[in-house]
Formats: structure tokens, sequence, C-alpha cells
């Protein structure tokens, strides 16, 4: 029930999942904007727009009301998000780069309305190592079964090219609109929510004071921060211009749909391969060998050129086994170990914060998306690259290249080393959990709620030691 919601919003082209990254380009090309000044003003909104991502987070965390805490932002976050969906990519005739990039902040806003609450209650829908990994794995790989629908769209006969345009953009919002309807149904009324209910604060200060503890006492959250922090540094760089490369120099744009489909099936494999895996080795363990071995396809990816023999083949293989299978593998990863954050976060200060953390995680997200991907499309703009043009220079194609392929090499495979040494494994986070469950019990037993003859069989049920 959970996933269904997470797999419509796919269709959202929100700005931080993997179809962002082309969405963006296929406006750019569209209209032709200059690279430069799209780069340069999607890096300044998109920073200050994520000053945002900590409030909703905090809020969310303490906002109290009858249907709950996360359900009033989450609705509200999916009306914004279709309205301001539908204005910044249905056609016109021309669009300037200042009306897309301020189209594009409002839209931002509001996909984070509804994303860091939706991605809180993730974390508090679960209480075990256990589920939360088959959660974690279940999400993306019901996201892959509903990505088959937006992979097939530019195929549909409605358009008159098989290539991502904007009016595949129209429809596929417009889907999200439709779907998102039943999504939230199942969500509000068959998901729970253990998260710590507490009193609301009176002073708004507090709320970021809560904030600074979370992230003081916490110090996997930091090194997991740091560790992602890096990582991007390639990933946005390269995903920002993965469409050009793919469209503008290797010429397969007309391929877009061949290349959703064979990220598909690794797509689907992979939350069954993640599940089996993580029973046996650590999650740090798997999320580092994983980063290890997707960083060879940056190895694979600079050495193609138009004419290389079987490219489409080549490049489709790749995608399916770097993209769909270990990207999907590494994504989930990340997802659980902020979970087990927010765990530990909540066993050492004291406070529900996992509507903070994973706003603070969103919030790294964009400014990485931002500044290292528009600093992209800024070095390759200057460079001389221009979207949509028949021909380009030696110098742009150059710097395609080494932005695209050569930066994940290097900063996947420092992150991947450093991913060895985070802190919490398995053993620590049963430890956590077992914690965890007694002071739970013990605040039920303090409760006022609780009956004398209650509190007889719990004491008998776990002993005097659950209650000391």
């Amino acid at each position: 029930m959970f996933s269904a919601f997470g797999a419509v919003a796919a269709f959202a082209h929100v700005p931080y999942i993997p179809t962002a990254t082309f969405a963006v380009a296929v406006v750019a090309k569209h209209y032709g904007l200059d690279l430069v000044a799209l780069g340069t003003g999607l890096a300044f909104v998109t920073v200050c727009d994520s000053i945002w991502d900590p409030a909703i987070g905090v809020a969310s965390d303490r906002w109290r009301t009858r249907c709950g805490h996360r359900k009033p932002w989450i609705a509200a976050g999916v009306v914004m998000t279709v309205l301001s969906g539908l204005l910044l990519y249905y056609p016109r005739e021309e669009m300037s780069v200042f009306t897309f990039v301020a189209v594009f902040a409002l839209f931002n806003f509001s996909a984070s309305l509804y994303e860091v609450p939706y991605r809180a209650w993730a974390t508090s829908a679960t209480t075990d190592v256990s589920s939360r990994n088959r959660l974690y794995f279940v999400v993306p790989l019901i996201g892959w079964i509903a990505s088959a629908g937006l992979i097939a769209l530019p195929l549909l006969p409605i358009f008159e090219t098989n290539e991502l345009t904007v009016q595949v953009l129209t429809l596929s919002v417009m889907i999200f609109a439709l779907l998102s309807v039943p999504a939230l149904f199942l969500l509000f009324r068959y998901v729970p929510d253990h998260a710590r209910k507490e009193a609301p604060r009176q002073n708004g200060c507090s709320l970021w004071r809560d904030l600074w503890i979370l992230l003081r006492r916490n110090p996997p959250f930091r090194f997991l921060v740091i560790v992602n922090f890096i990582a991007a540094i390639g990933s946005s760089a390269g995903g920002s211009l993965f469409f050009f490369w793919f469209d503008s120099y290797l010429g397969l744009g007309e391929h877009v749909s061949a290349l959703g489909f064979a990220m598909l099936v690794p797509g689907l494999l992979a939350p069954f391969f993640g599940i089996w895996i993580t029973k046996r080795y650590s999650r740090n363990t798997v999320y580092a060998t994983a980063s290890l071995l997707a960083a060879a396809s940056g190895v694979i990816d600079l050495s193609l050129t138009p004419d290389t023999p079987g490219l489409l083949p080549i490049v489709l293989a790749s995608a399916a086994i770097f993209g769909g299978g270990l990207g999907t593998l590494t994504a989930s990863l990340t997802r659980a170990l902020y979970a087990d954050i927010v765990d530990y976060g909540r066993l050492k200060a004291g406070i529900e914060g996992g509507g903070s953390y994973v706003a603070v995680e969103l919030m790294l997200i964009k400014i990485q998306s931002a500044v290292f991907g528009g600093l992209g499309m800024v070095v390759v703009g200057l460079f001389g690259f221009v979207p949509g043009a028949e021909t380009q220079t030696e110098t742009a194609i150059w710097a395609l290249r080494i932005l695209v392929a050569g930066f994940p090499i290097v900063f996947s495979t420092l992150a991947a080393l450093m991913m060895f040494h985070f802190p919490l494994d398995t053993r620590r986070m049963t430890i956590i959990g077992k914690r965890l469950r007694q002071l739970k019990e013990r605040e039920a037993w303090a409760s006022p709620s609780v009956t004398g003859r209650r509190r007889v069989k719990m004491r008998w049920r776990d002993g005097p030691q659950g209650h000391a």
C-alpha cells in the first residue's frame, strides 16, 4: 500500500528522481534555452528553494491534526505539483529561461510538500531491520512496474515521434493527477504510522533547535551525508547532461523508450536480490560493493562514440546492468540506511525526527543537483554545446563526455571506499531496535491511560528489567 503512491509519483517527474534530469533537458532542447543561463538560474533557485525542506520536515514531525500529521502536507503537495507541473511542461510557442526557472522553483517546492512527509512516513511505518528491508526494496519494485507505463508513453500513436518531448511530459503529469487519487486513498487508509506522539512546541524557534540536536547527536547521519555528497559530485553533473549525451552526441534520441525498457527488467530483479543479499551481508557493505561495480559504467560510457560498432546494444546493456540493476539497489539501500539513522537519532536524542532527516537529505540532494548539475550545464555551455544543434564543437563534445562518464568513475569510487566504514551495521541496528522497543514499552507502562491490571500484565510479560 505504501509503495503505490511512490510508484505513481514517477509520472510527476519530480526534481529529485532520474526522469527529472531528462525533463529539464527536453524542455531546454524544445525551446532552445541557453545552457549557461539555464544552469545558473536552476542552481540559484534550487539552492534558495532547498531551505524550505528542513522547515517542511520539522513541521511535519510536529504537525498534529485529526487526520494525522503527514497527510495534510502530502495532499496539498500533490495538488500543487499537478498544477505547477502542467504549467511547467504544457507546450507553448516560446518560453524564456526566466519563466522556466520561476515555474520550476514553484514545482520544486510543491513536490517537497508531499515528498518529505511521504518518505518520513516510511521510517515510522516499519519498526525493525527485516521489515525495513522489505519495504525499501518493495517500493522500487512497484515503482519499476509503474515505470513501464511511463517508459512506453513516447511509443503511443498519438505522438508524431518516439522521442521524449514536452507533449509526453504533459501527458505524464496528467496521468499522475488521475492515479494519485486512489494511491493516496490506499496510503491514508491502510498504512500505519508508529511515530512517537509529542506535545507541540510553543516556540517556533524550538523546531530549528530540535533539528540542530538531531544533527549534533547523530554521527552516522553526518557520515552518510558526506558519503552521499561525494557520490553526488559525479552523479549530479553526469545526470543533468545524460540526455544530451544520449540524444545529441550519440544520436539515439528515438530509442529513449528502449533505454527505459532495458533498465526495467534488472530494476525489477534488483529488489529481490537486495532482500536476499542483505540477509547475509551488512547493507553498507552491499552498497559499497555495488557502487564500485557501478563506477565501471563510466569506463564503458567514456569509450563510446557515435561510430562505435554495436553502439545501441552496448548502451542498453550498460544502462540495464549499471543503471537499472545496481542503481536501483544502491538507491534502495540509501533510503534504508537513512531509516536506520532515524532510529539511532530517536534513541540518542529522544526526538521523532523522521521528517527532519528526510528533509535534510532532500535539501542536500537539491543543493548537489543544483550546484553540480547546474555547473555541468554551465561548463558544457561555455565550451560551446548547443542543445538540438546538428553539429557540436570538438571541445564541447569532450567536456560533455568527461562530465557524463569521467566524473562518476572518480567520485563514486571514493564514496564506495568510505562506505565500507559506515558505523551502523546489522548487529548494531538489532541492539538499537531492541532498546527502542524497551523504551516504547516503558512509556506505555507509565502512561496514565494504562490501567493497573494492564501494568501488571506488562510487568509479568516483560520482566522488571523492561521498566527499569
